[in-house]
């Protein structure tokens, strides 16, 4: 095989524009297990239509393996993103790949550092690339009319000790910058594979920062690190909620906010050639959503914002967008509004009626907060503030 031959040091490596369907043919997909899972009888796989189960069921497991378990999402993820991108490589970067053989090299000329690569007699161990293989695998048992139009990029190691592939797979594996989740947030509308609900959190988290009639402008950190400027709440933990609601109350996000109130039909298979349908979907989950945190602002009328209490801060905040996903489920409350053609006079007495009082005031008093909401972390904490606040809603019904 044609190949670039790369010289470090004392090392060499090549580079090699590898044809798919050659290349899925000569590796071998492998995990790590303890050593007494080793030897373990396998058990059969379950029925499933799931390709990716099947293939990560049969992939090989040994306790000479260095390689995690492959992750179904992210083969999932990888085996739609090669399916559904048309104008950039499926594969942008390279695959790493090892073999304990000292291949051979045969340069065109003396001075060229381009020749023929001998290929190895054994399968090669994958250092790097596992999961994208896997995905691309995957694509190519549904589409094989492809694995001709498609080249992997390669860099081969060859001819070292038995320890190098699992010592570039730690360096590889252990010194990625990790990207905040704030960031890839704001980066949504470029990722293909994205989905309707992500597009519309998105959106919305993005008009709840920025426009003027929200309750949260420019409160929400949109950086995930620290600011200037007070925040409220982490855009991450609030695109979180947000696709939370969507993805809970989906039956009823279809149907009332598509279908009967824009009048829309069923959206298409690629969200991103429906950016202005999107658009008027968010437009009405963002009035929605700033309509019930402005009525609870109200109904906890000077406490809102003030740090002698809580009604601002994170958890708070996720509980009281959990309470509307609640109610979203529901025949009742946002029906009224709904019908009412959002009218937040719906949510204000509410809302004002059951989380308006003093006693209700107090609970979230600084001081008092942590002993009325006791949890060991605040994924709890949001739960037993969501369950709190739901019930005083319900008890003035």
């Amino acid at each position: 095989m044609l190949a670039l031959q790369v010289r470090q040091k004392e090392a060499e490596m090549y580079l090699v524009s590898y044809p798919a369907g050659d290349l899925l043919n000569k590796v071998k997909f492998e995990s790590r297990v303890l050593p007494e899972q080793a030897n373990a009888p396998v058990s059969a796989p379950r029925r499933t239509k799931d390709r990716a189960q099947q293939f990560i069921h049969n992939v090989v497991e040994s306790d000479q393996g260095f390689q995690r378990k492959l992750i179904k999402k992210k083969v999932h993820a990888i085996r739609d993103f090669v399916r559904l991108c048309e104008d950039q490589p499926p594969i942008p970067s390279t695959v790493l790949l090892y073999t304990p053989e000292k291949l051979s090299f045969r340069a065109q000329s003396r001075a060229a550092a381009v020749g023929d690569l001998a290929e190895p007699r054994e399968p090669f161990t994958i250092v790097d690339g596992q999961h994208r293989l896997a995905g691309l695998k995957l694509h190519l048992d549904a589409y094989p009319e492809e694995a001709d139009s498609v080249h992997v990029p390669v860099a081969v190691f060859d001819g070292k000790s038995a320890n190098f592939a699992a010592e570039m797979f730690v360096i590889v594996n252990s010194t990625h910058s990790k990207i905040s989740k704030s960031l890839l947030i704001d980066l949504m509308e470029q990722v293909r594979t994205a989905t309707r609900e992500e597009l519309v959190a998105a959106r919305v988290v993005g008009e709840l920062y920025k426009n003027a009639s929200s309750p949260l402008r420019y409160r929400i950190n949109r950086l995930g690190g620290r600011s200037d400027r007070d925040k409220w709440i982490l855009q991450s933990q609030l695109y979180s909620e947000i696709s939370r609601m969507l993805s809970l109350t989906k039956p009823k996000y279809r149907r009332e906010f598509c279908l009967q109130r824009l009048g829309l039909k069923k959206l298409g298979e690629r969200p991103h050639r429906e950016s202005a349908r999107l658009d008027k979907v968010a437009g009405l989950v963002f009035r929605l959503i700033a309509d019930w945190y402005a009525a609870a602002a109200r109904a906890f009328g000077e406490c809102w914002g003030s740090e002698e209490y809580m009604f601002t801060q994170p958890a708070t905040l996720q509980a009281i967008l959990r309470v509307l996903s609640d109610e979203l489920r529901e025949e009742g409350l946002v029906d009224t509004y709904l019908a009412k053609d959002s009218d937040p006079e719906v949510f204000d007495q509410a809302l004002a009626a059951a989380w308006g009082r003093y006693y209700v005031h107090y609970y979230f008093r600084a001081g008092a907060f942590h002993d009325r909401f006791p949890a060991k972390n605040n994924s709890n904490r949001i739960r037993l503030i969501h369950e709190w606040l739901g019930a005083e809603l319900q008890s003035t019904r």
